[in-house]
């Protein structure tokens, strides 16, 4: 198991170089990377197009790190582990502007989702049903586009992985970060609009 993994990790690297990626048993990939979005310098995404009949299901990864760090490339690992799975889907692996003491989380975030979305579609010429898949602060942005945010109703599914579901949750004000978070995740003028 070790060796096959090695092997594995191996090819991904030397194969990160060319523009296809072929991860066995008919799960060959035509490969675009750090495909910009939107003006920020995170606004970036990896694409991932089969080679054999594309489904019309597109698999959005988005990436943790408490809404005001981590990267894309945390979940390539995981997202080829997918592919393997998934040998007949498209994904993409996004970057998003992220919090700090200056920018808040909410609406950006989200309007990256939408942004992303659109630039595949159009890519893509298709209309797609998105599968947004995250893990803990992106598993939150995916429920929360996906719940909040999805007018034209183009997300097929939402998987959460370690997210926060409720962020009122008692248990929750115990994250390491909840006082960024509390200060940072939403413009108050968005909740401001909301309210009148």
């Amino acid at each position: 198991m070790k060796k096959n993994l090695l092997l594995l990790l191996l090819f991904i690297t030397f194969s990160s170089c060319r523009k296809t990626i072929d991860l066995g048993k008919d799960a060959t990939f035509k490969i675009e990377q750090n495909i910009s979005y939107g003006e920020d310098p995170n606004q970036k995404i990896d694409i991932y197009i089969p080679g054999n009949k594309p489904k019309k299901d597109v698999f959005i990864i988005i990436h943790g790190g408490g809404w005001r760090g981590g990267n894309k490339s945390q979940l390539t690992f995981f997202t080829y582990s997918l592919m393997q799975k998934f040998p007949r889907n498209v994904f993409v692996n996004m970057n998003y502007r992220l919090a700090s003491q200056k920018h808040f989380a909410l609406p950006d975030q989200t309007q990256d989702i939408q942004n992303v979305m659109n630039l595949v579609e159009k890519k893509l010429k298709y209309k797609p049903k998105f599968i947004l898949l995250g893990n803990s602060a992106g598993g939150h942005l995916s429920m929360f586009y996906a719940y909040h945010s999805d007018k034209n109703k183009r997300v097929k599914a939402v998987v959460n992985i370690v997210g926060p579901a409720d962020l009122n949750d008692r248990g929750f004000k115990n994250y390491d970060d909840y006082a960024f978070v509390e200060k940072h995740l939403v413009d108050p003028k968005l909740w401001i609009k909301t309210q009148h």
